[in-house]
Order: C-alpha cells, then sequence, then structure tokens
C-alpha cells in the first residue's frame, strides 16, 4: 500500500473528509492528489497529519513499509516469515534450505547472524559456534556508537545471550564497546 492509500484509508476511518483531515498543514489540492498517488508528500507533512490524529505510527509504517523495500527486502521478510513456520512446526529440511537463501542475501548482516544462532540452539549446538563467528557479532556491536537504538542489533545481543557468558555478556553493554579495538582484542582472545 503506498503513503496516499495509507493517508486515505486512515481518514476514512476517523470519518473525516480531505479538507478536515489536512487542515493547517497543507492545501486540500495537493493532499487530494497525495491520497490518489500523483503527488508525494514531505515527510514533514505526513507526521504533522498522523499525529494531528493520533494515528499510530507503527501501524501506518507497516501497512506502507512493503511498497518501499527493496527486492532484497521483500525477500529477507518472507525468508523470515518462512523461518519462522518452519522452526515452529520443527520442519528440518525446510529451515536447512532457507538458510541456505538468507545466507545468499547480499545484505541483512544480523538477520543472517540471528538465524545462525537459532539454528544452532535448535540442534543444541550454540557451544559449537566458531571464536571467528563470535567476533563477527562482537565487532558488529562495536561499529555502530549507539547500537541501543538499532532494533535488528538489540534482537541479535538479546540471541548472544545464549552463546556468551555472562561477563562476556557484560563486556557487550554498550559503555564497554566505546573502548573497542585494543581492549576487545585483549578480552576476546580468551573466549570459546
Amino acid at each position: 500500500m503506498k503513503i496516499g492509500q495509507a493517508l486515505k484509508e486512515e481518514r476514512q476511518k476517523l470519518g473525516l473528509t480531505q479538507e478536515q483531515m489536512i487542515k493547517g498543514i497543507i492545501n486540500k489540492g495537493h493532499y487530494s492528489k497525495i491520497e490518489r498517488g500523483l503527488e508525494s508528500t514531505s515527510i514533514d507533512t505526513l507526521f504533522r497529519i498522523i499525529l494531528k490524529h493520533h494515528i499510530d505510527i507503527s501501524d501506518f509504517f507497516n501497512k506502507v513499509k512493503y511498497d518501499y523495500y527493496t527486492s532484497e527486502d521483500k525477500k529477507a521478510e518472507e525468508l523470515k516469515q518462512k523461518m519462522l513456520h518452519a522452526f515452529n512446526n520443527n520442519q528440518r529440511e525446510k529451515i536447512g534450505i532457507y538458510l541456505n537463501e538468507i545466507l545468499d542475501l547480499k545484505e541483512h548482516q544480523l538477520f543472517k547472524y540471528r538465524t545462525i544462532i537459532a539454528i544452532a540452539s535448535l540442534e543444541n549446538s550454540l557451544s559449537d559456534l566458531s571464536l571467528a563467528f563470535k567476533n563477527k557479532i562482537v565487532t558488529r556491536f562495536s561499529e555502530h556508537e549507539n547500537w541501543v537504538e538499532n532494533i535488528g542489533a538489540l534482537q541479535l545481543f538479546s540471541d548472544c545471550m545464549k552463546i556468551f557468558s555472562l561477563e562476556q555478556v557484560d563486556y557487550l553493554r554498550p559503555y564497554n564497546l566505546m573502548c573497542k579495538d585494543e581492549q576487545f582484542l585483549k578480552v576476546n582472545q580468551n573466549w570459546v
């Protein structure tokens, strides 16, 4: 669903006219074209409309995000759903097939890491994950100044609690990662 379609749907749910929907924000002619997909809107205008009418931002963006995804993003979303279904139904053969498809994605590194950890957990082989793999995860955290604001990184951190000791998880806390590089290499040499 495009943004204009989602705005129209929300407006109709609220029982508003176009004039009521955008009063004091933009002119009706422009808004009418936005709803019909003939013109786009600025993010500022979009937020002003959404917030004015107390529309749930998360729900709104969930309606429209798929139309704005790249083909790779769409494939990743599809694989997430397939993998979830396969996990819930203990379809190990399909899990292996989907893992290979996930690993073939050009991007979505956090999704790849999370999938590998989930499969290792399912197979009761978390201890078999290599030091190199664990190092990649820790390096990923240290790439961002404030990874705690990234939902994907937080999900990965949650998954990492299964593969790292409490001491190692404590090291991954944000303030500890600010002094990365040399200290990280010293501490991490002992991780197995």
